[in-house]
């Protein structure tokens, strides 16, 4: 009885532990970036063997950290262990060093090596020099000594200093040019491939995606390929064991669409990975959705290889989020009809529209953990989504600020140095959170669900500047039917909006939209001189071609700060505007018409002079001090890292599992509490793969 008693106590405590007030998104927030954690509600009113199914995918999901590691960037992993190894002696180095050290690693975890995911520049360090990363390194190499072990780190130092430093040397992602191989530092290729190799090697289409093209030791041409057995064997061995484990909670449909993921893990051939699409495309959900695999191909050069990413979702329980995601399906034809294209380009009546949903991520890896998307919509295989549909995801918990007050939101709308004082009263009337989610699903579903190819064109033909437009095409179908001038009778937006309300909505959405494309300029480096990341690229054609046509302009503020207006604050003009960019962009999709991408791409692709100057201001923003008059807060939108939920098993008295519950992380030092959680859950994979 006593027994029974302790242990009831104990349980109260530990659900007195869980049983937070609502946590906030927010763990801190720096002048870098904000530190967020993904809160995720209707998790805690699963039944126990789904929580357990989330649980043990999360598990396997993780077992892929070092191979996104190694695809995402060349050197990421020795900058990152060089790091690592530094951080472990943190509290041996003077307080401003550990500063230095904090802000440069938390930008190397978040972006996956030392290029920006979202953008194309390199990272550098704005504190750290090679003077104290140098001097780190030698303190440490000296405490390794003490403590019997033999390190060489600042040999390591020295070795990296222009990979970290060095602005110039390699200072984009993705190469561009005849040097386009050589000059890329993602990890597609083998050492020292060229163009040349990989048109001779004759790989064909559907072999493209799971290849490697590399050397043997003689030096001979080969393409590996991506599977148990041959490259990435390990981290994918590890995957498919604790997969297997995981389908001991997983329903009959999911255990078939699992099955399928290990065969395509064993063959790497494309057919098996197109079956896995169909079955997963045509499995409707009741609670938990999920997807794992190489899927987009930003990262390489030629977009034909993917990405390992992996994300688990649990369908949303707010009603008003349900409500819109569907009403924006139901007019999905309605809007079709609508598009401003040449009707062969448009699906015939009764096409499959995407199935969409407001999500909560429960769990997002590889590629696009910490830094990662607003809304997807997939699968990207044209054969799939032709004739069996698609999935449009938005993922509410990303993109909601829980935990925030309205005086917060006021307070950061107020004190916002991008926003002209004639707009603050339209955002402060605005629901910004409710404008996210509208763009993004009006982009996944009404954009990239939408239109069609011509007879024998393919995403194919238009090469590495195929996603460029189709994300181009995505957000300009998104911005158009938001300005629909019926939008407020297809009850999209809130019952309760009123006209005027949707109208301020709208304006709001077009003012953030052209605001966010200048901002993102401060990813670009200071040598580039064309923009090659593919969401950046295709929102700089819709962007240069607003302005050409003045419906837009960019006015410079009293604090010297670049501002968007929207022209008369016209909006029918817009969408005027609008309508003739989706046009051309939708003949360019439709046809794979490859030399006019081309053509588009340098005469209203460009990244001008004026654009450079921008960028500039900009950055200058970073200098701008706080007075009685001006709080700056320009980072609320620059760049947010998400912590995935710490889930945890609850045992009871005999040692069985009853239950499964969220540790939140209460607002702490956010940086420091990443990183940690990134070397813990490194090393873990390490170990794991190392068995």
């Amino acid at each position: 009885m006593k027994n029974i008693t302790f242990f009831s106590v104990l349980l109260c405590f530990v659900n007195l532990l869980f049983a937070q007030e609502t946590p906030s998104s927010l763990i801190s927030k720096n002048d870098k970036m904000s530190i967020r954690q993904l809160i995720v509600p209707g998790f805690e009113n699963l039944p126990l063997k789904r929580k357990l199914f989330v649980y043990y995918l999360t598990e396997a999901f993780e077992a892929g950290r070092q191979m996104s590691w190694k695809q995402n960037t060349k050197n990421g992993i020795e900058i990152r262990d060089l790091l690592f190894a530094l951080w472990e002696h943190k509290a041996a180095f003077p307080i401003v060093q550990k500063a230095m050290l904090e802000e440069y690693l938390t930008l190397i975890l978040s972006n996956l090596g030392n290029y920006l995911k979202i953008g194309n520049a390199k990272i550098i360090p704005d504190f750290l020099d090679s003077k104290n990363l140098f001097n780190m390194a030698a303190i440490s190499d000296e405490l390794n000594k003490r403590l019997g072990k033999t390190t060489h780190l600042l040999d390591k130092a020295k070795e990296l200093e222009k990979e970290i430093f060095d602005r110039d040397y390699y200072p984009e992602k993705i190469g561009k040019g005849t040097n386009l191989l050589a000059d890329t530092q993602t990890n597609y290729y083998g050492p020292e491939i060229t163009l040349e190799d990989i048109n001779s090697m004759n790989i064909e289409n559907e072999d493209l995606f799971f290849s490697y093209p590399d050397r043997d030791k003689d030096g001979n041409l080969l393409v590996r390929k991506y599977k148990k057995g041959d490259l990435y064997s390990e981290d994918l061995s590890l995957i498919a064991d604790k997969i297997k484990h995981a389908m001991k909670y997983a329903n009959e449909n999911e255990k078939t669409i699992l099955n399928a993921h290990l065969k395509t893990i064993d063959s790497g051939n494309y057919s098996d990975f197109l079956e896995m699409n169909k079955l997963w495309v045509k499995n409707e959900s009741e609670d938990i959705d999920f997807m794992f695999g190489f899927i987009e191909v930003y990262n390489d050069p030629l977009e034909q290889r993917g990405a390992w990413q992996s994300f688990i979702t649990i369908k949303n329980i707010d009603h008003e989020s349900v409500r819109r995601s569907k009403a924006i399906e139901e007019v999905a034809y309605k809007f079709e009809s609508l598009m401003p294209v040449e009707e062969r380009f448009k699906k015939e009546p009764g096409f499959t529209p995407p199935k969409s949903e407001g999500v909560n991520f429960a769990y997002t890896g590889g590629l696009f953990e910490l830094i990662t998307f607003a809304g997807i919509n997939l699968p990207n295989e044209q054969i799939i989504r032709e004739n069996y549909g698609s999935k449009s995801f938005t993922f509410i918990n990303l993109q909601s600020n829980h935990g925030q007050s309205q005086e917060e939101k006021f307070h950061e709308i107020k004190n916002s140095i991008f926003i002209s004082q004639m707009y603050k009263d339209s955002y402060m009337r605005a629901d910004l959170n409710l404008i996210r989610f509208l763009k993004t699903e009006f982009h996944e579903i009404l954009g990239h669900g939408s239109g069609k190819y011509v007879d024998g064109a393919s995403q194919n033909d238009l090469k590495n500047l195929y996603s460029a437009y189709e994300e181009g095409r995505a957000e300009v179908a998104a911005l158009y039917h938001l300005t629909d001038p019926d939008l407020f009778h297809y009850k999209i937006l809130p019952l309760e909006y009123t006209k005027e309300d949707v109208q301020n909505t709208v304006l709001v959405a077009l003012i953030d939209f052209f605001t966010n494309q200048i901002r993102s300029y401060e990813n670009l480096s200071d040598s580039t001189t064309e923009i090659v990341q593919a969401h950046q690229l295709g929102r700089q054609i819709i962007f240069n071609n607003l302005l050409k046509d003045g419906v837009i302009e960019v006015r410079i503020s009293e604090l010297n700060v670049p501002q968007i207006f929207i022209k008369e604050n016209d909006i029918a003009k817009v969408r005027i505007a609008l309508a003739n960019v989706w046009e051309k962009i939708q003949y360019v999709i439709s046809t794979g018409d490859l030399e006019m991408a081309k053509k588009m791409n340098a005469e209203e692709g460009f990244y001008n002079e004026t654009q450079k100057y921008w960028r500039s201001l900009v950055l200058k923003t970073d200098s701008l001090g706080i007075d009685d008059e001006y709080v700056i807060d320009k980072k609320v939108s620059r760049l947010n890292a998400f912590l995935n939920p710490r889930y945890v098993l609850i045992k009871d008295e005999i040692g069985n599992i009853s239950d499964v519950k969220i540790d939140y992380y209460p607002k702490n030092n956010g940086a420091e509490l990443l990183i940690n959680e990134q070397y813990n859950k490194i090393k873990k994979c390490e170990l794991a793969l190392l068995k």
